[in-house]
């Protein structure tokens, strides 16, 4: 019997507490939520091209001093390094992961390079930029955009 008392007695208790907590939750009074953040405008991830720029000159410092000029054509170099050789006759793109259009485009807006498609979606960079002998001609180019930038 004993139990019996025991058990109505926490069965009462819990009956009392759930009513409690629902008399109480209905005399809450809950505040407006936050408004919501206006959203920032962020440039579009695909605007930005990654790339690698390697010298495939006997310039030193070259893939540096391009790679820092890159920003006129809406591109960044991740890495400057050298080429396999420095006997590359012309500066070439290589496109490693643009869709081809956007290829075509940043190939144009580097004075009509060469594009090779050479796609790895395994690679860290968007497209190769390889710097030959021609590269005067592309320093031009990237200055005047610079100038206009």
């Amino acid at each position: 019997m004993r139990v019996r008392t025991v058990v109505l007695m926490i069965l009462l208790a819990a009956a009392l507490i759930s009513v409690g907590i629902g008399v109480r939750r209905d005399d809450l009074v809950v505040a407006d939520p936050a408004p919501e953040a206006e959203p920032t405008l962020l440039a579009p991830v695909d605007s930005l091209v990654l790339m690698e720029v390697l010298n495939g000159t006997r310039e030193a410092g070259l893939a540096r001093d391009v790679g820092l000029a890159l920003a006129s054509v809406a591109a960044t170099a991740e890495r400057f390094a050298n080429a396999p050789h420095d006997s590359f006759p012309a500066t070439l793109l290589i496109n490693r992961r643009l869709s081809p259009e956007r290829a075509r485009t940043l190939a144009a807006d580097l004075g009509g390079l060469p594009l090779l498609q050479e796609y790895d979606v395994r690679s860290d960079v968007d497209a190769v930029l390889v710097l030959g002998a021609d590269f005067a001609n592309l320093m031009e180019i990237l200055d005047i955009r610079r100038a206009e930038y």
